[in-house]
C-alpha cells in the first residue's frame, strides 16, 4: 500500500510538468512507423476516434531520483501500445470483473453475518448483470483518449498504467492537456463514466484493474 501510494504521489509530480511532444500521424495504420525514438519524452498516436500519448521515461524519472523507493519507470514501445488498443475492448470487461469479484469475495461473508440488506443487493446485482452490462457499453471506449506511462511495480514487473479519458463534451477543459501531462485528478470528471482506468502486464500480456493483481 505505501509504494501505491508513493505513485500515486509522482503521477502528481509529474502532472505538473510537461514535456514537448512528437506527434506520430496514424501510426497505427502504417505498415511501419515513421519513427519510434525512446529519448522523446512523449509520443502521441492518433487514431482518428482517439489519441494514445505514450509518455516515456525521461517524462518521469527526474522526479524518482530522491525517492528512498527508487520507482524505475520504462519506455514503451509501440507495438506494445498498439497490442493494447487492439485488444482493449476485449479484455477490459474481464479484467474489471475479476477485481470486482475478489473484492466481494472478501467481504460477502460479513455482509451475510451482518444481514445488510443494501449491500446484499448490491452484490446480487453484481453478480447477475455487472458484466453483461459492461459488455453491452465497452465499444464505446474506441471514443475515449488514452494515456500510458510504464512503471516497474514492487515485484519487479513492467506495468502500463493506461488513463481512458471520454473528451468528446469536454466540459473540464482537459483536451488542451491531453499530450502535454499525465492528468490527475479528483471528483467530479474523475469520479464519473467519462473516466476509466487498467493497468497491462508486458511481459505477461494481460490486462489487470488493480496493481495488487500483479
Amino acid at each position: 500500500m505505501k509504494n501505491l501510494l508513493k505513485i500515486t504521489f509522482l503521477l502528481l509530480l509529474i502532472s505538473c510538468n510537461a514535456r514537448k511532444s512528437e506527434i506520430i500521424e496514424n501510426v497505427i495504420q502504417e505498415k511501419e512507423p515513421k519513427t519510434e525514438n525512446p529519448e522523446k519524452s512523449i509520443l502521441v498516436i492518433d487514431n482518428g476516434k482517439y489519441k494514445s500519448v505514450i509518455f516515456q521515461s525521461e517524462y518521469a524519472k527526474e522526479f524518482s531520483k530522491n525517492d528512498t523507493t527508487k520507482f524505475v519507470f520504462f519506455d514503451i514501445s509501440i507495438e506494445t501500445v498498439e497490442f493494447i488498443n487492439k485488444n482493449l475492448n476485449k479484455e477490459y470487461c474481464n479484467a474489471v470483473h475479476k477485481w470486482k469479484k475478489k473484492y466481494w469475495e472478501e467481504i460477502i461473508e460479513t455482509i451475510k453475518h451482518n444481514k445488510n440488506e443494501y449491500l446484499l443487493e448490491e452484490y446480487n446485482n453484481f453478480t447477475t448483470t455487472s458484466l453483461k452490462d459492461c459488455n453491452e457499453k465497452v465499444n464505446d471506449l474506441d471514443y475515449y483518449d488514452r494515456q500510458f506511462i510504464g512503471i516497474n511495480s514492487p515485484s519487479g514487473k513492467k506495468v502500463i498504467y493506461i488513463q481512458l479519458l471520454d473528451l468528446r463534451d469536454d466540459t473540464e477543459n482537459l483536451k488542451i492537456s491531453l499530450e502535454k501531462e499525465f492528468i490527475i485528478g479528483y471528483h467530479g470528471f474523475f469520479e464519473s463514466p467519462k473516466r476509466k482506468s487498467i493497468q497491462f502486464l508486458v511481459d505477461e500480456k494481460r490486462f489487470i484493474y488493480s496493481g495488487n493483481e500483479d
